[in-house]
């Protein structure tokens, strides 16, 4: 068959692509139409832009209206308009040897041929090339393989009641791949079969059609595919299958009785652009999973959806599993079922959309309706009901998954094992404006294991075999909220027959549980299993529990165990149907602690025991501005004989072991038909009424309140309290209080008399002489004990008359105890009632909070002593913390503050102030102390921290820290010499030595200081107790000349001892532990005084100095003594004294024998001149004066002579004896005997001879003095 030329496939492609989008227009065209009919307020989106309203405008409305806003979809041009359009652009050939264009394949006319293989060769023709065919109405074409659609635009379409492609059992009609595009519009695709005749990737799948591929596109319009099959193992898509990057759309199509032996017997998408479904019926579908549709890791859009009569294992209607995303509008899922799980709907791994849908009558073994794993569901204005399961939730079941339905409906489902809505961990459920109701369940029907949250919802009319009717939250990490929803006439058999809390945490606000029964316990709620309940009022909507029934306990409510808060809330007209066992007709407490703040129990009644309300051991009842009314102990058939315990306390009955505080409550109108109109209290209980009031109530005994007969101060007594107790009683008969053992302490009672103005007829009494049955007494003062004490502490108790002043009628006081505040405690500010302050198990006085000690968390002294360390790496730190004990029973907080600018620098707070409040009674001050900068010492560094506590009363704290530093010495930083006061450790450079003098032979201290890391001296020695490491000194250069004594440490100072043996320049180097300290040290040896630097390189004595005795130290030489030598010589004899004298005798005689010689010559002279008058005279004269000058020349001489006598003995005894031939006196009369030679050289001649004249004359003159001496002494 010839090719269409190019341009007719241009005019082909763009009818396509006109046409395709038509057909997306009027999926468009749909989805607005549904989109119209959404409400907008009283309106419909329609109706609001048909009056004018613009589309901006429904924007602000929050209206879902955006689909309607759309602008209307463009028609479809015909082909005809194309091609008119188109033909004056086409080309005409040049050449009139070309031939004529042949006309294309989509404008051949097929007629009513019934021939398959015309219709498969003409796809063959046209592969890759886009074209319009138009089948004849009402023709079948039996096909033996499949169409192939790849790279084209293929448009197939029949007029009126359409055409028919019949794959015969054999084969697909249509397989879409390589960016194909095919649009069927009014077409019948039967008995198709998908077989691996294809060898595209997904062959086996899609038994009708099959779409894959990116750019791969399928269009379907009024499409009916009837018995498609796609049963090769693991094949999907029993109708239809598009995988892999594929568009998929259908419009207005029917899948029937289709089936595949894998996923989605009708419908199959994996992975696609795009997938939309509108208006479309899936019906008889069978498959693995997904048995009508089927969605993997895509989004899939269904508008108007039916989903009927389709079965599979998983999914019987429409599973979405592995991320996929599915949205409904509008779509119906009826009769579908699940072998397995999830007959009506199920998805897991993805997201699940339901609007304006329904779906009915779905079954399966686990969730009939709709199932989620880990998957995202959302649910709105939805109708889900008439779906059941055999063994599991019937409704909804999911896992880690979340549900939000809004406005919908879930109505007559049933499962006789398992819930109707099951909720399991890490899941939440959030349900609002929605009803649950006319269900049946053989367990919990809403069983909640996660996360639950109710809002203007309902659930009612569910009958549960199992614990709970209506709701059960179980598990420690489940949590329940409701807000105005409400629990309706729903029925248990054990359990609650409303709403159970096992475990988990529940909060309910204005909350309605109505009309609910079961045969055992909580007719309404009940807490067990550790749980917590909080049940509130919404604002002014107060919740409420009305009218509900239990076979044995509560009523109402009733806490088996856990936490129950309660306020904002009446329980009205509840009751205990039982006979004997019948206990808490509005609420009993088992176990457990229950809070009640401004509750109204309201016309609610049991059998035996708390038509109000019930407690026993352990259970423990707050109750906080309560109101009991009307409330009754029916106790039918009470009797003498009865127990005391039957048909007792019609408002409240405390059964053995319980635990009531009530306060500022109100018990009226309730009648007991035993004992304890008001209060019955049995057992071991614990009971404190404060500020309340008792009005009209009657029983047999006891009208207001009754006491068992325990006996009084033992283990088992009741410990019985009030304070400024009312009793409101009318005359009577019965007595008002009963207590035939224990004295009942009501310290501040009141009694007031409601008795009528004539006074109270002759067979009752007044309240004042009914008081006390016979039996019961008040306690006074003195029976208060540590158990039932009768005031508070700090608190004085006195006692007053009830009755008032004494009057003729009442001569009997009765007094009751009163309590006062003992000063200086104080009302505590806080109470309920300054004046009943004083009164125990109140508030009771206070004293003023202040701070009373402060100490050391660490230690229990209140000062701080530490001991810290420095190492060679760091100064140790250390945090303390002060503990401020606060006293004081008032409420109040307070500051605290330390004055930081007191504190030296070693002790720091990171917060120098704060606040505590009335609940703290001690005040934590938090604070560092640090060794560095600080040198180590014997004494503590010691410092006084102010701490100010201020409260009601300031109170100023004064805290001694002492800090004992110790430190390791640090090589490094250690340095020769010493430090003055606040001076660091310097180390010296190598280039510049320390540089010091000492004497030689004289030992010697070179101070040097040892340090710590940072350069501050240590103060211990070397080594210590926990230091092994010690000191070493070493001569570098000259180990023999100088001896290192080692070191020394005094007064907290280091020597290094030093004995140098020579003089000089030496190096010495100080190690500790083979670490060098400090530089090396330049040491400079000098001689010691009056010694020098000898030869051999000693110290010797200097000139004129001998050795001594001692060491090292050279003195004078003694006189007569010298050394002129530079030595350790001894000093030897000094001549020069001896040669002195001579030479000084010498030179005198020479000089006076020079005057006598000149004085001779002198007289010669004269003697000359005068010789001839006076000759006689002059002889005479000259005889006198040779005999004068005689005298005075010998005497010198003669004192010369004995001085060098006396030297002469001298050297003569120094040089071992005298004699002229020692060796001594040598060198002196050598000296002499040249001095001798000397002068007599040169002396002249006549000098000579004169001299010898002058010697005979004086010879002569004294020749003749001797002789006239001695004539002189012989007469």
């Amino acid at each position: 068959m010839p090719h269409a030329p190019a341009a007719q496939n241009v005019v082909w492609f763009t009818f396509w692509a006109s046409c395709s989008s038509a057909v997306s227009a009027d999926a468009v065209a749909m989805r607005q139409s549904a989109s119209c009919h959404r409400s907008c307020g009283s309106f419909s989106c329609e109706q609001l832009l048909q009056s004018g309203v613009q589309c901006d405008q429904i924007k602000k409305l929050n209206c879902d209206c955006g689909g309607c806003c759309m602008p209307p979809p463009q028609p479809c041009q015909s082909l005809r308009e194309l091609q008119s359009v188109a033909e004056p652009k086409l080309a005409v050939p040049a050449s009139t040897d070309s031939m004529p264009p042949a006309a294309p394949p989509a404008m051949q006319a097929l007629d009513d041929q019934d021939e398959g293989q015309l219709l498969q060769e003409a796809f063959l023709d046209a592969a890759g090339q886009g074209f319009e065919l138009e089948l004849p109405e009402d023709s079948i074409f039996n096909l033996d393989a499949e169409l192939v659609v790849a790279g084209a635009n293929v448009t197939l379409s029949s007029p009126g009641r359409g055409a028919t492609l019949d794959g015969s059992g054999l084969t697909r009609i249509f397989h879409v791949h390589s960016r194909g595009r095919l649009l069927l519009q009014n077409v019948r695709l039967a008995n198709a079969s998908a077989t691996n005749q294809s060898t595209t990737p997904h062959a086996p799948h899609g038994g009708a059609v099959l779409v894959e591929g990116p750019g791969s596109l399928l269009s379907m319009r009024d499409v009916e595919i009837d018995g498609a099959t796609a049963l090769v193992p693991e094949a999907a898509g029993g109708g239809v299958a598009a995988y892999e990057g594929a568009v998929l759309e259908m419009v207005d199509c029917k899948v029937v009785d289709c089936t595949c032996a894998a996923d989605g017997g009708g419908i199959y998408a994996q992975a696609c652009i795009r997938v939309v479904i509108f208006g479309c019926e899936i019906s008889r579908c069978h498959a693995e999973r997904g048995g009508g549709v089927l969605c993997a890791s895509c989004e899939m859009v269904l508008v108007d959806v039916s989903v009927v009569n389709c079965t599979a294992f998983f999914g019987g209607g429409i599973m979405g599993p592995t991320s996929a995303a599915l949205t409904l509008n509008g779509c119906t899922v009826v009769n579908c079922k699940a072998t397995a799980t999830y007959g009506g709907l199920g998805c897991s791994q993805g997201a699940l959309s339901l609007t304006h849908c329904v779906i009915l009558g779905c079954e399966a073994t686990l969730s009939g309706g709709v199932g989620a794993f880990d998957a995202s569901i959302t649910i709105e204005s939805c109708l889900i009901e008439g779906c059941t399961a055999s063994g599991a939730p019937a409704l909804l079941a999911f896992l880690a998954s979340t549900f939000e339905i809004t406005a919908s409906r879930f109505h007559d489902c049933h499962t006789p094992r398992s819930s109707v809505i099951y909720v399991g961990p890490q899941s939440v459920l959030m349900v609002a404006n929605s009803s649950i109701g006319h269900c049946s369940t053989g367990d919990d029907p809403i069983f909640i294991a996660g996360i639950c949250n109710l809002t203007d919802s309902q659930i009612s009319d569910i009958t549960a075999a199992g614990n709970t009717g209506a709701l059960r939250l179980t598990g420690p990490s489940s949590t329940l909220e409701m807000r105005r929803s409400s629990i309706l006439r729903c029925v248990a058999q054990d359990g609650a027959a409303g709403l159970q809390i096992s475990g988990g945490r529940a909060a309910l606000y204005g909350i309605t549980v109505e009309g609910c029964s079961v045969n055992s316990g909580g007719g309404g709620i009940t807490v067990n299993s550790e749980g917590f309940v909080l049940i509130s009022s919404d604002g002014e909507i107060r919740s409420l529990v009305r009218d509900c029934r239990a076979q044995i306990l509560g009523g109402g409510v009733f806490l088996e165990a856990g936490i129950m808060e309660m306020s904002g809330t009446d329980i009205v007209e509840c009751k205990v149907t039982g006979d004997r066992s019948s206990f808490g007709g509005g609420l009993c407490a088992f176990a457990g602690q229950a809070l009640l703040t401004g509750v109204r129990i309201q016309r609610c009644s049991c059998g035996a025991s708390g038509g109000g309300a019930y407690l026993l051991f352990p259970a423990k009842l707050v109750l906080r501005d309560c109101t009991f009314v009307a409330c009754s102990a029916e106790g039918a058939g009470v009797s003498s004989d009865s127990s005391r315990g039957y048909g007792s306390g019609a408002a409240l009955a405390i059964g053995s072991g319980g635990v009531l505080d009530m306060v500022d409550s109100y018990l009226i109108g309730c009648t007991a038909a035993n004992r304890g109109g008001g209060v019955f209290v049995e057992g071991s209980s614990v009971v404190t009424i404060r500020t309340s009031v008792i009005s009209n109530c009657t029983a047999r005994f006891g009208d207001m309140i009754a006491l068992t007969n325990e006996v009084a101060h033992s283990a088992s007594a009741i410990t019985f309290h009030t304070a400024g107790l009312t009793l409101d009683a009318p005359c009577g008969t019965s007595s008002l209080l009963e207590s035939p053992r224990v004295p009942m302490a009501m310290p501040g009672l009141i009694l007031r008399s409601s008795e009528p103005d004539g006074g109270c007829s002759s067979e009752e009494q007044p309240p004042l002489e009914r008081l006390l049955e016979p039996g019961t007494q008040l306690a006074t003062c003195t029976d208060g004990t540590d158990l039932v004490p009768i005031c508070g502490p700090a608190a004085s108790c006195f006692e007053v008359d009830i009755r008032g002043q004494a009057t003729a009628e009442y001569t009997d006081p009765i007094l009751v105890p009163s309590c006062e505040c003992r000063l200086p405690a104080y009302p505590a500010p806080d109470a309920e009632d300054q004046g009943l302050a004083a009164f125990a198990w109140t508030l009771g006085c206070v004293t003023p909070r202040r701070a009373t000690r402060v100490s050391v968390a660490e230690a229990t002294a209140e000062s701080l002593v530490l001991r810290l360390r420095k190492t060679m790496t760091m100064a140790e730190s250390a945090n303390r913390s002060l503990v401020v004990n606060v006293g004081g029973t008032d409420v109040a907080g307070g500051t605290w503050s330390v004055n930081q600018s007191a504190l030296p620098p070693w002790i720091s707070l990171p917060v120098t102030s704060g606040n505590f409040s009335e609940m703290d009674d001690s005040v934590i001050v938090s604070l560092a102390v640090s060794t560095s900068g600080l040198a180590e010492q014997s004494e503590p560094y010691a410092t006084t921290i102010a701490l100010t506590v201020l409260s009601q009363q300031s109170v100023t704290f004064s805290v001694a820290v002492l800090l004992f530093v110790s430190s390791v010495v640090f090589a490094p930083r250690s340095m020769w010499g010493g430090l003055s006061q606040g001076e660091l450790c310097r180390p010296h450079e190598q280039q510049q030595p320390y540089l010091a003098r000492l004497t030689s032979g004289l030992s010697g201290l070179l101070p040097f200081t040892a340090c710590d890391k940072e350069g501050l001296p240590v103060s211990h020695s070397l080594p210590s107790s926990t230091d092994s490491r010690q000191f070493k000194l070493t001569s570098v250069d000259a180990p023999n000349k100088i001896e290192l004594l080692g070191v020394r440490f005094y007064s907290g100072n280091f020597f290094a001892e030093v004995l140098p043996k020579r003089p000089g320049l030496f190096e010495i180097k100080l190690e500790l532990s083979g670490e060098s300290v400090d530089a090396r040290m330049m040491l400079t040896v000098d001689c010691p005084d009056d010694t020098v630097i000898g030869p051999d390189g000693t110290c010797v004595c200097d000139k004129g100095y001998e050795p001594s005795s001692e060491l090292g130290v050279c003195q004078p030489c003694p006189s007569g003594r010298k050394k002129d030598s530079v030595s350790n010589d001894q000093c030897e004899v000094d001549s020069l004294p001896l040669v002195v004298g001579l030479t000084v005798g010498l030179v005198m005689t020479a000089i006076f024998c020079a005057i006598a010689l000149v004085w001779r010559w002198h007289v010669s002279k004269v003697r000359m001149r005068m010789a001839k008058s006076a000759f006689e005279k002059q002889n005479r004269i000259e005889r006198d004066f040779m005999a004068v000058t005689c005298h005075e020349v010998r005497n010198p001489l003669n004192g010369t002579a004995a001085y060098l006598q006396f030297a002469i003995g001298l050297l003569g005894s120094a040089s071992g004896g005298p004699g002229s031939d020692q060796p001594g006196l040598k060198p002196v009369r050598e000296k002499i005997s040249l001095q001798s030679r000397e002068t007599t050289s040169s002396r002249t001649a006549p000098a000579l001879e004169a001299d010898d004249e002058a010697e005979a004359d004086c010879n002569d003159v004294a020749a003749s003095k001797q002789d006239g001496t001695s004539r002189t002494s012989a007469g």
